[in-house]
């Protein structure tokens, strides 16, 4: 690594320091003790800052309940990539830990790589650049704010999409100067609301606000129907999704690879 590369990364790790730091004094002064994650991903997720304190101080329901064909066809891609892996991974004899649902205090990684070695290994007793996330997608749906996230914790990040059976790396050291551009305008936001500067900021978020008397609500009232059901169209795609398993499976250990050489070429 390059000294500009290091400066570079001693700059984000004091900027992600600074805004954990405002984020558990957020999260101090609401009744509820909300989880550092939670709070991270309404900031990140939203624009309005009524909208997210209205989240944080309440507790809603507002978990949308998932028809069980997603679950299933995200645990088959998982399984079958971590499977592929072990055995691409032990015919190399590299020695990589391969875990899955991953808890971190920043999400749940869908799988994470870190190049220290075969036995139990965390993120905290190795270097960000020795590890390696991979972010499933059975739709094509992808959030930029969760990549964001994940960068903070992994030297690359693989996004797969299964629909359209493709993959490509993220590289923390190439995104640098977004993570930290990013990062500091996620700091100034956490220290006005700290000192009471609520703003209200209209967007799409007001279809779904709680807060009647804002003049932008736009919700409807009543029972709200929360459970995402798959289209007809979606459901009688499978045969086509599920041959998409493999060659995505095949992309992505093969980005896996160039970037565990990478790693093995800068340390």
């Amino acid at each position: 690594m390059s000294s500009v590369q290091q400066c570079s990364l001693d700059s984000l790790d004091s900027l992600l320091s600074e805004y954990y730091a405002s984020i558990d004094t957020i999260r101090k002064s609401l009744p509820l003790n909300p989880s550092r994650t939670r709070i991270i991903t309404l900031m990140g997720a939203h624009r309005c800052d009524e909208y997210i304190k209205n989240q944080l101080e309440n507790k809603y329901n507002n978990e949308k309940i998932f028809d069980g064909y997603w679950r299933d066809l995200h645990k088959a891609f998982e399984d079958r990539i971590t499977d592929r892996l072990t055995i691409e991974l032990s015919k190399r004899q590299r020695e990589v830990f391969v875990s899955a649902e991953t808890p971190e205090e920043i999400g749940r990684f869908d799988i994470l790589l870190i190049t220290n070695g075969y036995g139990p290994i965390t993120l905290h007793d190795c270097p960000t650049n020795k590890s390696i996330a991979i972010e499933l997608k059975t739709g094509y749906s992808w959030s930029i704010e969760q990549l964001e996230r994940y960068l903070w914790k992994v030297g690359s990040l693989i996004l797969a999409r299964l629909v359209t059976a493709d993959a490509v790396v993220f590289n923390r050291t190439k995104l640098m100067s977004f993570l930290i551009d990013s990062l500091e305008d996620r700091i100034a936001r956490a220290k006005r609301l700290l000192e009471g500067d609520v703003k209200t900021v209209p967007n799409s978020d007001c279809y779904e606000c709680r807060i009647q008397d804002c003049q932008f609500n736009r919700s409807r009232t009543g029972n709200k129907n929360n459970m995402v059901l798959v289209k007809s169209e979606q459901f009688h795609r499978t045969p086509e999704v599920m041959n998409n398993i493999y060659p995505t499976v095949d992309k992505t250990i093969e980005l896996v690879l160039m970037e565990l050489d990478n790693v093995t070429q800068t340390e």
